[in-house]
């Protein structure tokens, strides 16, 4: 599923207000960002960013991962004047609280920590516990 698809399907289930299906979008988009001995990474285009902050509400987690994933792998290099001006707000103050605070975790740990998830607190209600027997992320 390309990340164009992504965006797609989670503006769907932010219309559904189906929180389990955006996480699992979040989730999809994350996995599929990075290989698995997570040293090659890959970033939505600029034209993905872009659809993406078009598509979703300020403050989306699924936002706030593609800035976790944009900061904290260096791909900032890979930033455009084009993008979209709410993404590059976002990303400037997500490098501001790493020079602030030291380096974040890893976006793979934070999205297995159900950080980018919408679900009420408690392992209990992600969807990968109430449904799945075992993902790529936990």
């Amino acid at each position: 599923m390309s990340v164009a698809d992504l965006i797609e399907a989670y503006a769907l289930g932010d219309m559904l207000m189906d929180v389990d299906f955006k996480d699992a979008v979040t989730d999809a988009m994350i996995a599929g960002s990075l290989t698995p001995d997570n040293e090659v990474y890959y970033v939505p285009a600029t034209s993905d960013r872009i659809k993406l902050y078009d598509k979703t509400a300020p403050g989306a987690k699924i936002r706030q991962a593609l800035v976790h994933l944009m900061a904290t792998k260096g791909a900032t290099r890979l930033v455009e004047e084009q993008d979209h001006p709410a993404f590059l707000v976002d990303v400037a103050k997500k490098l501001g609280e790493e020079l602030k605070g030291g380096k974040d975790e890893s976006v793979l740990v934070a999205t297995a920590k159900c950080k980018y998830h919408e679900h009420k607190e408690g392992d209990e209600n992600c969807y990968r516990t109430k449904y799945a027997k075992a993902t790529f992320l936990g």
